[in-house]
C-alpha cells in the first residue's frame, strides 16, 4: 500500500509503514490563560531497522547518544507540508513510538529552555571612551530615542543595593537640573550662574543632564541603560531564523522600553591625603542581553498576552503573528469555512464565568503601597485632599472602623482605623485596585509586574525650599544586578513603561525638563501626553483600550462544534488571527482535530462571536 503521506527529520526520508496515518489535535494558544495547550499528534509507530541511521540507533543500548531530543520535522501530503518537531516516545528493536508537535507547541519546543538574555543583540554597545562621552551618550539617547535600541532616563530604586552601597541616594540615571557647576582642577570653587543670573559656589560635578551627582567618581548614583522592547522581540525572532508579522507596535506603544536592575558599575579606588577613596566611574561599554530579565521567550510573549490582550500564533509554515484581539474582534475580516462544513451542529451549554483582574506586586514599594480594600469595609464619599477627610463641615455618617473614603488629590484610598495605627484616618493604599469582569471570580494576573510611577523632590538646598523640583518617575524596589557591589539579583519579571521624551517638572518654572520614563499617559504636572496607560482601569487602561471585548467573550463564552471537510490547502490557509464565517456566523477556532492523509472531517472546537 503505497503512503499519501511522507515524512522528513532533518531533510532525511523517515520510512513510515505502510497505511499511516497521523492524527492531530491542533490548539489555539489564545485560549490558555497560563499554560500554552499542546499542538501534537497521536503517537504512531515506525519500523526501527530502515530508520536507524536517522535517529542514531537510539535501541541500541550501549549508545550514548541521547533519544530525547527534538528532532525538526516535515509532514507531506496533498503537495502541502507541515513543519513541526519530532520526539520519540519508545523504542525496541523493532519499532519506534514517535509524535510530532506542530504550531506554537513545536515553536516553544525551539525555544523552551531559550532565556531572552541567551540571544545576542549586536554585541557589546560602546558609549563612549571616557566618563564625559558616556554621560553625553546617555543625554544622546533621551533625546534621540528613534536613533538607538535603548535609552537612559530617571527611575527611582530604593531596594537596588540592599546594604551593600551606603552612599547610594536611590536614583538610576539621575538627572541633574541644577545648571550650574562646581569643583574647579585643584579643588578651587569657581563662581558660577543659575538660570536666573545668581552667582552660586556649589558643588556638582557636571552641568545640566545626567549626573554623577556629588564629587566626581561618587558611588551616589548608578546608570543603567533600558532596552527597547519591540527591537528585543524583533532581534530574538530574526536570530531563531522565523517569519514574523505583528500589528501591535503603533508609534506610542514603539515607546515601550523594559526596566532593568542590571547596572553599569566599574569601581575603582583612588589615593590622597586623607588615604583611599572607593569611586564609581561606571563602565563605558555594556550588552544588550544583560539588562533584560530572565524569562524565555515563551514567557515574554505570554506576558504580553496577559498584559495587552494579544493573539500570539504560531502557524504551520512556522511563522510568528502577533496581533490585537481587540482589532481582531472588531475587524470585519474573516475566513469563509462556509463551502466545508457539514451538516449537524453540536452546542455545548456552558456556565458565565468571572474574572478579576489583577495587578503583579513582585517588588517592595509596590507590595507596601497597594494592597486590597478590607473586607467588609463601606465606602464613603470621595474628597479632594488628605485635610478635607477633617472637614469641621462634614455631614455624612460618622466614620466606623475599616470606613474607606478615595482622596483625589492623592489617587489614593484612606481608610478610617479605631484599632490600629495611625488610628483616625490614615493611608491605605494607591488607587490600583482588581478589576471585576462579570462580577469577578477566578484571578487572572497582569503580565507585567506593576511599577508605580512617583513625584520624587529633589532637594537642591535645604535652606531653600523654593529651589525644590519634583520629577515624577517610575519607582519600584529590587535588588540588583552589579558584580562591584556583591548583588547578583536578574528579575524574573518583565517591567515596562513608556519613554515620553522631555518632559516638564511638576513646579511651574520655565525651561525645566528631564526625560520622563512612565507607566501611564501624564506629565508631572497632570497634563495628559499620550492615549496608553499601563493600568487596568480608566479611560486610557488596558482594560478599556486592549482587554474588554476580549474578557467579556472569556466571560461569556457560546462554544459551537461544526464538521468541515477541508483539503490540505484548506487546512494550510486556516489562521488564529482571523475570524472564521459559517453560513453567515462568526466564530473563533479553539481547536482543530484531523488526521492525515484527510479521509474524515475535521472536528472544529468554535467560539461564536459578532459580527
Amino acid at each position: 500500500m503505497q503512503n499519501l503521506i511522507e515524512m522528513e527529520v532533518e531533510g532525511k526520508p523517515v520510512v513510515l509503514n505502510p497505511g499511516t496515518s497521523l492524527s492531530f489535535e491542533w490548539n489555539n494558544p489564545l485560549f490558555a490563560q497560563e499554560v500554552i495547550p499542546g499542538s501534537f499528534s497521536l503517537p504512531f509507530t515506525i519500523p526501527a531497522a530502515p530508520n536507524g541511521q536517522v535517529f542514531g540507533f537510539p535501541e541500541i543500548v550501549a549508545n550514548t547518544k541521547d533519544s530525547r531530543r527534538e528532532w525538526p520535522c516535515t509532514v507531506y501530503c496533498e503537495g502541502e507540508q507541515i513543519n513541526g518537531i519530532l520526539k520519540l516516545r519508545k523504542v525496541t528493536e523493532q519499532t519506534y513510538t514517535a509524535n510530532v508537535q506542530i504550531g506554537f507547541s513545536a515553536f516553544g519546543e525551539l525555544i523552551k529552555n531559550k532565556s531572552i538574555r541567551d540571544f545576542g543583540y549586536g554585541g557589546e554597545r560602546v558609549m563612549g571612551e571616557d566618563l564625559t562621552q558616556v554621560l553625553n551618550h546617555m543625554q544622546d539617547t533621551a533625546k534621540r530615542p528613534a536613533d538607538f535600541d535603548y535609552v537612559f532616563a530617571p527611575v527611582h530604586n530604593p531596594s537596588l543595593y540592599g546594604d551593600k552601597n551606603t552612599q547610594y541616594r536611590g536614583y538610576v540615571n539621575y538627572y541633574n537640573m541644577q545648571d550650574y557647576q562646581a569643583v574647579a582642577p585643584g579643588g578651587s570653587t569657581l563662581e558660577w550662574y543659575d538660570s536666573e543670573g545668581n552667582p552660586v559656589y556649589h558643588y556638582f560635578a557636571y552641568n545640566l543632564g545626567f549626573s554623577v551627582m556629588g564629587s566626581s567618581g561618587s558611588t551616589a548614583n548608578a546608570i543603567s541603560p533600558f532596552p527597547k522592547l519591540k527591537y528585543v522581540l524583533e532581534q530574538v525572532v530574526a536570530e531563531l531564523g522565523v517569519q514574523f508579522q505583528e500589528d501591535f507596535f503603533d508609534e506610542e506603544l514603539s515607546q515601550l522600553y523594559i526596566l532593568s536592575n542590571t547596572v553599569l558599575d566599574r569601581l575603582t579606588t583612588a589615593g590622597g591625603l586623607e588615604g583611599f577613596t572607593v569611586n564609581n566611574s561606571y563602565r563605558y561599554s555594556f550588552h544588550m542581553k544583560d539588562q533584560l530579565p530572565n524569562l524565555t521567550f515563551s514567557q515574554l510573549l505570554q506576558a504580553l498576552k496577559d498584559t495587552f490582550g494579544l493573539s500570539v500564533q504560531v502557524g504551520l509554515d512556522k511563522t510568528v503573528s502577533i496581533r490585537k484581539l481587540r482589532d481582531l474582534l472588531e475587524q470585519n475580516d474573516y475566513q469563509d469555512l462556509t463551502p466545508y462544513v457539514s451538516p449537524g451542529v453540536e452546542m455545548p451549554i456552558e456556565e458565565r464565568q468571572g474574572l478579576t483582574l489583577r495587578y503583579k506586586l513582585d517588588d517592595d514599594v509596590s507590595s507596601e503601597r497597594v494592597q486590597d480594600l478590607p473586607e467588609g469595609h463601606r465606602l464613603l464619599d470621595p474628597v479632594e485632599t488628605p485635610a478635607d477627610l477633617q472637614a469641621l463641615n462634614y455631614t455624612g455618617p460618622t466614620p466606623e472602623h475599616n470606613d474607606v473614603r478615595y482622596v483625589r488629590s492623592e489617587k489614593a484610598y484612606y481608610r478610617y482605623s479605631l484599632m490600629e495605627e495611625p488610628i483616625g484616618w490614615g493611608f491605605l493604599t494607591e488607587d490600583y485596585m482588581p478589576l471585576l469582569v462579570n462580577g469577578g471570580g477566578d484571578d487572572l494576573e497582569q503580565g507585567i509586574a506593576l511599577t508605580l510611577d512617583s513625584n520624587q523632590v529633589l532637594v537642591y538646598d535645604t535652606n531653600n525650599p523654593a529651589s525644590n523640583e519634583t520629577m515624577k518617575m517610575p519607582s519600584f524596589g529590587v535588588e540588583g544586578y552589579s558584580a562591584p557591589f556583591g548583588v547578583f539579583n536578574v528579575p524574573q519579571s518583565l517591567r515596562l513603561a513608556f519613554y515620553r521624551g522631555y518632559q516638564p517638572i511638576k513646579e511651574q518654572k520655565e525651561n525645566r525638563l528631564y526625560p520622563l520614563l512612565s507607566g501611564d499617559n501624564y506629565n508631572a504636572r497632570g497634563e495628559q501626553i499620550g492615549q496608553y496607560s499601563l493600568k487596568l482601569d480608566g479611560e486610557h487602561g488596558t482594560y478599556a483600550t486592549f482587554l474588554q471585548s476580549w474578557m467579556e467573550l472569556q466571560a461569556n463564552p457560546k462554544p459551537v462544534i461544526r464538521q468541515l471537510y477541508l483539503n490540505m490547502p484548506a487546512l494550510k490557509k486556516i489562521d488564529f488571527n482571523r475570524k472564521v464565517n459559517i453560513d453567515g456566523n462568526r466564530f473563533l477556532i479553539k481547536k482543530l482535530k484531523f488526521s492525515l492523509p484527510l479521509r474524515k472531517a475535521v472536528t472544529a472546537e468554535l467560539i461564536q462571536v459578532k459580527k
